[in-house]
C-alpha cells in the first residue's frame, strides 16, 4: 500500500516538475517580463553555458 501510494505522488510531483518548463515564460510574460530582454541579459554568459554544455556532452559520451 505504501509503495503505490509513493508511486502515485512520484507521478505528480514529477507531472508538475516537468511543466514548471512551461509555467516559466507564462508568469514571466503575466509580469510583463519578455524573452528577449531575458535573453539580452543573458547574453554575456553565453560562453560559459557554451563551455559548461560541451563539458556536460563530452562527460556522457565518455560514459557510455
Amino acid at each position: 500500500m505504501i509503495r503505490k501510494t509513493l508511486a502515485i505522488f512520484g507521478a505528480a510531483g514529477s507531472a508538475v516538475l516537468a511543466s514548471a518548463c512551461c509555467l516559466g515564460p507564462i508568469v514571466l510574460a503575466a509580469l510583463g517580463l519578455g524573452g528577449a530582454g531575458f535573453a539580452s541579459r543573458m547574453e554575456p554568459y553565453r560562453p560559459y553555458f557554451t563551455l559548461v554544455t560541451l563539458v556536460f556532452l563530452g562527460g556522457a559520451f565518455f560514459m557510455v
